[in-house]
């Protein structure tokens, strides 16, 4: 069973050893040099084939132990093509006849080693000079602080941890104004752990803090009785007939207004036939007493 594990370990060190990780190329004006070092450094790592690289595990004797140095050549073929084959083609055009990763890598340090000055300027003044954002989580902005701090480690200018605790408080907005000053306050004893922890706190101490002023608005702004059915009655309570004077409704909802439009619409209606009748009783009574009688003429 053990002897199983460690051929299944062995094969899948085996296959990652072997894989090409994507990396962003190497700039023709070589600007993201240190940038693209420190990628390719850490996958060669991973890899296992940094030593090979930076020339620390030479190539065993052809000749006393062939198959050690068919797997030194190997593991060196597999580090030059992770090497150029993340490389834009000026810079590609420089190594392009090497034969070795040790070359390949000596040649690209030699050329673009000025560029590294470059990078490390930016990194500093990106982190004094930047000012974190209430709309963003602070974890995710402080932590790419501290992923600049350890790239400026890695190209050889590291900062102390207090510095760039300093860098971190400097950064907070303009919202965290009390907290900046109680931990400016600590001066040499900050310390980046430190900080990180006091901003989370803090930033959660807010959310939570926002949700209770919210949940107090949302319940002061409710209308007093039960529901939303006691909130319209009042609103109609608010209302006042030009009509008849009373609360409660508009003179357009108003039923007095209403009921006598439809009485004096019936009554008009009623007196409107009783006229009818009268005026047909006298035409009718005109027609027989007066109305002279019918006389009929034949020609002869």
């Amino acid at each position: 069973m053990k002897s199983s594990a460690v051929a299944v370990s062995a094969a899948v060190k085996s296959a990652g050893s072997s894989r090409l990780y994507d990396v962003p190329s190497l700039e023709n004006d070589g600007t993201n040099f240190q940038m693209w070092k420190f990628r390719v450094q850490m996958v060669l790592g991973v890899q296992g084939l940094w030593n090979i690289v930076s020339g620390d595990e030479a190539q065993p004797d052809e000749t006393t132990h062939p198959i050690e140095s068919e797997e030194w050549l190997s593991k060196d073929r597999e580090a030059h093509a992770q090497i150029t084959l993340t490389l834009k083609d000026e810079p590609l055009s420089g190594v392009l006849y090497t034969t070795t990763s040790v070359e390949a890598w000596r040649k690209l340090s030699e050329c673009y080693k000025g560029k590294g000055k470059q990078s490390i300027a930016y990194l500093i003044s990106e982190l004094f000079h930047s000012t974190l954002s209430d709309d963003k989580s602070m974890e995710t902005q402080l932590n790419s602080m501290r992923q600049k701090a350890n790239v400026l480690k890695t190209l050889g200018q590291p900062l102390k941890d207090s510095l760039i605790a300093i860098a971190m408080v400097i950064s907070l907005p303009p919202s965290y104004s009390t907290l900046r000053t109680i931990l400016m306050a600590a001066n040499d004893k900050l310390m980046m752990d430190a900080v990180i922890n006091q901003v989370l706190i803090e930033e959660k101490s807010r959310k939570v803090s926002s949700t209770l002023s919210a949940l107090a608005a949302k319940t002061t702004g409710r209308p007093k009785g039960k529901g939303k059915e006691k909130g319209v009655k009042e609103d109609k309570g608010k209302k006042s007939c030009t009509y008849c004077s009373r609360n409660g409704h508009t003179e357009d909802e108003c039923w007095k207004k209403a009921a006598e439009r439809s009485k004096a619409k019936d009554d008009a209606s009623k007196e409107k036939t009783d006229e009818k009748k009268e005026l047909a009783a006298h035409v009718a009574k005109a027609g027989l007493t007066h109305s002279p009688p019918l006389r009929l003429f034949m020609a002869q």
